[in-house]
């Protein structure tokens, strides 16, 4: 099947979408769709002793995703505004920043870690259930438009996303729109998986257009 762009044509989140297709045949759907995900149902074979520990040893937990892999670089926001945003949080000693990511995030995680050596690092070091396990036990997470933005939804934790080849609206994590950043009314290259106004692989325009003042304000809000 093809792939369809959408382009500037207004549709409605892809969850309302499947729920709207499956209504028909089933007309008595609940009111609340979110959190799906009982991490109390992990087994305890499935978390590692350390990640454990991670959650256990620490209840200020604030889940920083600072990659969106290798695909699709123009949905990343900059590295720059991410350590200016974790100087931040550290400095407010409200919570402490721990880093998720897959293998491609990796050397960001690492590189973040030494900049930063009072955060905890786990890119690259966890299963699905044990990110799904550290979400669940963060306060807050703070997200491009990538996976564990949606698995913190699904296990009920508040997520601030940011968005802007791909709009919030639409692919933003569900029950987190509202507090979702949204600059895809400024991007030039929608649905594009390289920004076409810079040259390389770095964050499109539009998310550099981001200011870490407004993700400041969202998590102080």
């Amino acid at each position: 099947m093809t792939k369809q762009k959408v382009g500037d044509i207004a549709f409605g989140h892809m969850v309302d979408n499947f729920l709207d297709t499956i209504r028909p045949i089933c007309p008595q759907l609940p009111e609340k769709f979110f959190p799906t995900l009982d991490v109390e149902r992990i087994p305890e074979s499935a978390l590692s002793p350390d990640v454990v520990q991670v959650v256990q040893n620490n209840s200020n937990l604030i889940a920083i995703v600072p990659g969106v892999g290798k695909l699709r670089p123009n949905r990343a926001w900059p590295e720059t505004n991410w350590a200016e945003l974790i100087q931040n949080i550290l400095a407010s000693g409200k919570y402490l920043p721990v880093f998720i990511g897959g293998p491609e995030e990796v050397e960001l995680g690492l590189k973040l870690t030494n900049e930063f050596p009072a955060c905890i690092n786990l890119c690259g070091k966890l299963s699905l259930a044990q990110t799904a396990y550290v979400l669940k036990n963060c306060n807050l997470v703070v997200s491009a438009d990538t996976g564990p933005a949606h698995i913190a939804t699904a296990v009920g934790t508040p997520v601030v996303g940011m968005y802007g080849p791909t709009q919030a609206s639409r692919y933003g994590p569900y029950d987190c729109r509202a507090d979702a950043i949204d600059a895809s009314d400024q991007c030039q290259c929608r649905y594009e998986k390289a920004c076409k106004l810079n040259s390389g692989e770095a964050s499109g325009e539009c998310m550099k257009s981001i200011t870490t003042k407004v993700v400041l304000d969202k998590l102080q809000s």
